[in-house]
């Protein structure tokens, strides 16, 4: 009977992110009060789903980011998923954000640092609580050797899921090249 109750469990989990994909509000508070109250759950595929959460400090509590997820198979992939309205604005208009969904594959660029320029590196490692990027620098090309792989002795970037979250979950390689290269111009 507890095997039952665990398949229907993990079922109810694919279908809760179904619709938070879709961009279903109350479904992305379950699916966040799941998360949080076991650290994690798993989905029939053995996906990790991981609620994001902001950082405690000494002044500060942590307090979960309701709607925003990732999802992990480390190793492989994580996709950073969600849907909010996190009060995000743009020239000036307040743009809400209905349903986003972004997939990060091993070896994939991904932001690690930015300032006047966003810098970008391949990814190396994908856990369940972290994820490790190679420093590119703002083209995102690392040293490699003859058979592709990046050089030993590599400088990388560790970040929490959140951490990665947090610079990542609108990241686009092409709109990012396009806007370095407009803003070294004035460097």
């Amino acid at each position: 009977m507890a095997k039952t109750t665990k398949i229907m469990a993990r079922t109810h989990i694919d279908e809760l992110v179904d619709q938070v994909r879709d961009g279903n509000v109350e479904a992305a508070q379950v699916l966040s009060d799941a998360c949080m109250e076991k650290g994690g759950v798993y989905d029939n595929n053995g996906v990790h789903i991981v609620a994001m959460q902001t950082k405690a400090t000494k002044r500060l509590e942590s307090h979960v980011l309701v709607g925003r997820f990732a999802a992990i198979v480390p190793g492989v992939r994580i996709e950073l998923f969600g849907c909010c309205d996190n009060g995000l604005w743009h020239a000036g208009k307040h743009v809400p954000i209905k349903s986003y969904s972004k997939v990060f594959l091993l070896g994939d660029l991904a932001e690690y640092n930015s300032f006047n320029l966003v810098w970008m590196g391949p990814i190396q490692q994908i856990t369940t609580k972290t994820v490790k990027v190679a420093r590119g620098g703002s083209t995102g090309r690392v040293a490699r050797d003859d058979m592709n792989v990046p050089v030993k002795g590599v400088r990388c970037s560790m970040f929490s899921i959140q951490q990665f979250d947090s610079k990542n979950w609108q990241f686009d390689v092409a709109d990012t090249i396009r806007r370095n290269n407009e803003t070294s111009r004035y460097l």
